[in-house]
């Protein structure tokens, strides 16, 4: 008598596809992780460039080209591009190597706290630039 087959797991290959089910979970974090790449890695080409052709001279200067809508603008997207690229790597990490179960998930929750926590600091003092030196 023939053995009953068992059916097969999300993601494991049925002998003709290949189902997408959790193969495929990590595509989003993967492309979120390249493009928040390319914007810091950007921004800081631009800021160099910036202090290679013009270098402040105190904090002034400093202060008068952080407060440049333009340049804070960048800046609020350079926060957030950090926040999603530094929560998605730990994350990824923590979902290999941290056990499922109330340790995995305490981490989380204070991981997220903590890149929320950054974000907040890295929005408001954006906001803050605008007043000028």
């Amino acid at each position: 008598m023939a053995r009953a087959r068992r059916p097969t797991e999300p993601g494991r290959h049925t002998g003709g596809f290949r189902d997408s089910g959790p193969s495929r979970t990590g595509l989003g974090g993967w492309w979120w992780q390249r493009l928040s790449a390319g914007y810091i890695g950007g921004f800081v080409v631009l800021a160099l460039a910036w202090l290679a052709l013009d270098p402040p001279t105190g904090y002034a200067q400093w202060r008068i080209w952080l407060a440049q809508d333009g340049i804070r603008l960048l800046l609020a997207v350079f926060v957030a591009a950090v926040a999603v690229h530094a929560y998605i790597g730990v994350r990824d990490i923590m979902m290999d190597y941290v056990p499922e179960g109330a340790v995995r998930t305490g981490a989380f929750a204070l991981w997220s706290l903590a890149v929320a926590g950054f974000a907040a600091w890295g929005w408001l003092w954006v906001a803050d630039l605008a007043g000028g030196p």
